[in-house]
């Protein structure tokens, strides 16, 4: 997937600090909790990143690096990623909680997690990857988090998750706005997911979950219009065909 996959005029956009803002380091922007959930999360993934995901990596074979562009995100370069999106892009703690916990969500068909990308990053999308736009403009909106992906048939998928703050004090005005939001999300070919601040505050992780495991689904009905199950042994029977995985890892 490239940017030329956008529509015209639809491209993620990082959007400038504001100037009372620009003087502050990235981790006087991000909030507390929000910082401790990506760290939780990531401290899990250096262990499957050094055990697993960089051996695999390492064994393979010059022409299947190439093809796969580049050598997977470090953890590294997964906070340096996260702090510039959580403290630039994001527009409230509830959204930074949410993209901590999106990028290391489980969907079932890999372990790489899910990378950010905006038009400020000099190269585009890793091939078959899922990613997260913080702050996507479609149309008259501005999305809080999309994620962005293609499943095994290549029909590319959108999911719009919207982080809801005041979802208490809504008026009967802006629950109808929300609700025609989501109905041209859909009819643009967006899967919208909701979430209040306070499901968010309260279970970050819960919430990234019920996103992936919607992710998941997605792929195992694609699996299904091809003649497959989701188990084991079809993902490696895909494998052998010359399915590519939605993900850099691959299936099986």
């Amino acid at each position: 997937m490239t940017r030329r996959n956008f529509e015209k005029g639809q491209r993620p956009v990082k959007k400038p600090i504001p100037q009372s803002r620009a003087k502050a380091t990235s981790n006087e922007l991000i909030n507390p909790k929000a910082a401790a959930i990506f760290h939780a999360l990531a401290q899990d993934h250096a262990q499957q990143y050094r055990l697993e995901i960089l051996p695999e990596w390492q064994g393979l074979t010059q022409a299947e690096k190439e093809n796969r562009k580049r050598p997977p995100l470090s953890p590294i370069d997964m906070l340096i990623m996260w702090e510039d999106s959580a403290a630039n892009q994001c527009e409230s703690p509830i959204e930074q909680m949410m993209l901590a916990s999106l990028m290391f969500c489980v969907t079932g068909y890999g372990p790489w997690p899910l990378e950010i990308w905006t038009n400020d990053y000099p190269d585009t999308p890793a091939p078959n990857s899922v990613f997260i736009t913080p702050q996507f403009e479609f149309g008259s909106y501005r999305l809080d988090l999309a994620i962005f992906g293609k499943d095994f048939s290549g029909r590319e998928f959108r999911v719009a998750v919207e982080c809801d703050g005041h979802e208490f004090h809504k008026s009967k005005e802006q629950s109808r706005s929300d609700r025609r939001r989501d109905r041209f999300l859909q009819v643009h070919g967006w899967h919208p997911m909701r979430f209040s601040g306070a499901e968010i505050w309260a279970n970050a992780d819960r919430c990234a979950e019920e996103v992936g495991n919607f992710i998941t689904k997605l792929f195992d009905d694609d699996l299904e219009r091809l003649g497959h199950t989701s188990g084991d042994y079809q993902k490696r029977e895909l494998k052998k065909m010359g399915y590519v995985s939605p993900f850099d890892r691959g299936i099986g």
